[in-house]
């Protein structure tokens, strides 16, 4: 599944590098920045989905989790070293609900 949704992201993206192309070329250094991220999110797709071992797919899914979780993690850990005002409250809160629900579906 998560491969799935980071296939039909990358099919977004490169909808957006069509659409930058078709405006001006000016719109180059965004179109660039985009190709990378689709280049980024198909070797992952790659990388989980065809491992040389069939055993591996799954633990190397687990390591792309604990890797979100990893960041996640900071980002919380910065967002509240920051003390940032109260309207970013919401997004803590949300942002620990992440972090919890995902460490759970790894568990």
């Amino acid at each position: 599944m998560e491969a799935l949704l980071n296939i039909t992201h990358c099919v977004r993206i490169i909808e957006s590098i069509i659409d930058l192309a078709r405006r001006d070329l000016v719109c180059i250094q965004s179109a660039l920045i985009l190709s990378r991220s689709v280049f980024e999110g198909l070797l992952k797709v790659t990388w989980m989905l065809h491992p040389p071992d069939v055993f591996d797919c799954e633990a190397r899914y687990v390591a792309q989790l604990n890797t979100e979780i990893d960041y996640l993690k900071k980002q919380n850990q910065d967002i509240e070293q920051a003390n940032m005002s109260e309207d970013t409250d919401d997004f803590k809160i949300d942002i620990r609900k992440i972090i919890n629900s995902v460490s759970s579906a790894s568990s």
